[in-house]
């Protein structure tokens, strides 16, 4: 039964640190492009997502977006990307996961020897102009059809045994650390839509975190602190102010704050009024 030695498990824990660190799609796919490497020595790693093209029975739909790192340059990412959807029924590793829909680490010879992958138009046409002839695949399935698939190539050695242990170990977390970022990403969305939103309304509105530290203001909020407590735009987001609200005593500063400003601001409409 193969294992891992104690180097590679102290390799794959750092990773793991790291990987839970992301607070974002894109630092996730980065994270994976120029990290994964460490863990599994590869040349190239691409990242497809969302894979549509392995998940559904039309090929021509295709991947909507593919990374790779390092770039390529001749022929460029987009060149492989059309070449390879004219080939796609030929990849053994999309054809293995649409018929299994199992993501767990495959390698090209799985399926074909280095020969008979050689005979392909897909290698041909594709994967020898960039000098890659063995590659390493995971998929990651999210929703009813999209899936994030990873692939590492190399050329000449093959992926060994404790290389396909190493990615399937990681799986599991890749999936949970995508559904972490993903639910992030939404809700860092869903804040820029609301914040939008309060903005077109010209409303003062102060957002406060759990602990007190302030998140978001709108513009008319940050004029009001500057027109009746004489506080700078700056202040209202300069981040050492902002942290002071978090500790326990973060609430009340910005109740405090906000509280001054109100009762001046009100205090300014009555003697407006009065005279």
């Amino acid at each position: 039964m193969q294992r891992l030695r104690q180097r590679d498990l102290e390799v794959s824990l750092s990773y793991l640190r790291e990987l839970y660190a992301q607070r974002d799609l894109e630092g996730f796919k980065r994270h994976i492009l120029t990290t994964i490497g460490s863990v599994v020595p590869s040349e190239s790693v691409i990242y497809v997502d969302p894979s549509v093209s392995v998940t559904v029975d039309d090929p021509a739909e295709g991947a909507s977006a593919w990374e790779s790192e390092p770039a390529f340059s001749s022929p460029d990412l987009s060149e492989i990307v059309e070449i390879h959807g004219s080939y796609i029924d030929e990849n053994p590793l999309i054809n293995h996961y649409r018929r299994t829909l199992d993501g767990q680490a495959v390698k090209i010879t799985d399926f074909l020897t280095r020969s008979e992958f050689r005979k392909l138009g897909l290698y041909n046409d594709c994967f020898r102009r960039v000098g890659l002839d063995q590659w390493m695949t995971i998929v990651l399935p999210h929703g009813s059809f999209g899936a994030t698939a990873v692939s590492l190539g190399r050329s000449g050695k093959d992926f060994s045994e404790r290389d396909r242990l190493a990615l399937n170990l990681l799986r599991p977390h890749l999936l949970q650390a995508h559904h972490n970022t993903e639910s992030l990403t939404q809700v860092q969305q869903e804040s820029v839509r609301v914040k939008r939103t309060m903005e077109k309304l010209d409303r003062a509105v102060v957002v406060l975190g759990e602990k007190g530290r302030l998140q978001w203001c709108t513009e008319r909020a940050e004029r009001w602190f500057s027109e009746y407590l004489g506080l700078p735009k700056r202040w209202v987001t300069y981040p050492r102010i902002c942290s002071a609200g978090s500790n326990t005593n973060g609430q009340r500063l910005w109740t405090t704050v906000i509280f001054r400003c109100l009762s001046t601001r009100w205090s300014s409409s009555v003697q407006e009024s009065v005279s």
